[in-house]
This record gives structure tokens, sequence and C-alpha cells, in this order.
């Protein structure tokens, strides 16, 4: 089977696997690995030699890249998870399950999140 990429999209390609190394469970790393050298030993014909890197397989640039996407994900999961937990508490100490309540709590908590983050946040231990 051969794919018809043009540069552009064998740049984006690259981008996309080199975020996709970030999240590679341990016992897929193998086959990661064999997938990502036989897309990158393409990138001379595609004029991208410039995004690999001969000892990290990606260059730094897509690299960084990466990280940047995975720490904003990171940091986005954060706030929807933590937002997510406390509506569901006040929901259940409410006996509410009123699916327009928890979206008017969630936003609630998502717009103080985004304006304050954790500075107003109280545990009561």
């Amino acid at each position: 089977m051969t794919l018809d990429l043009s540069p552009d999209h064998y740049a984006l390609l690259l981008k996309y696997l080199s975020r996709a190394s970030f999240l590679v469970r341990e016992e897929e790393e193998s086959e990661f690995d064999q997938l990502a050298a036989q897309v990158t030993r393409q990138a001379d014909a595609f004029g991208a030699a410039d995004l690999i890197s001969p000892d990290e397989v990606f260059a730094r640039s897509l690299l960084e890249d990466a990280g940047e996407t995975i720490e904003e994900f990171e940091e986005e999961a954060f706030w929807e998870n933590l937002s997510d937990s406390l509506t569901l508490r006040d929901m259940e100490e409410a006996g509410s399950e009123d699916d327009q309540e928890y979206l008017t709590r969630k936003e609630r908590y998502m717009d103080e999140f985004a304006e304050s983050g954790v500075s107003r946040l109280k545990l009561v231990l």
C-alpha cells in the first residue's frame, strides 16, 4: 500500500507522530518505533530532513511542540477534572440529577478557575 502525501501533509504526519511519541505505553514502544522509523525514512523524499534527528528520531523543534501540546492538554484536563469532581460532589450533596444544573454549576467552576486559578479554593479539613 502506498500513501500519496504532499510535503505539507508529510510534515503534519511527523508533527502528530512526535506528539504521539509522548503517549506510547511501554509495551507499545517497539511497534511505535518501527512505525516511526518507517515514516521518518521518507523525510528526504519529502524535503523534510530538517524535521528528523538521527539521535532522537524527531527534530527538537517537533519534540518541543509536542511537549507544549501535551502540557496544554494536561492543564486543560486538570481544570476540567477538578471542575467535574466538584460539580458532582455539589450535585450529590444537593440530591440533584438535573443536567442543566450540572452544566450551570460546572460552568461557574470553570469560569472561577479561569479567572483565579486555585487562589480562592479552600479546603476544610
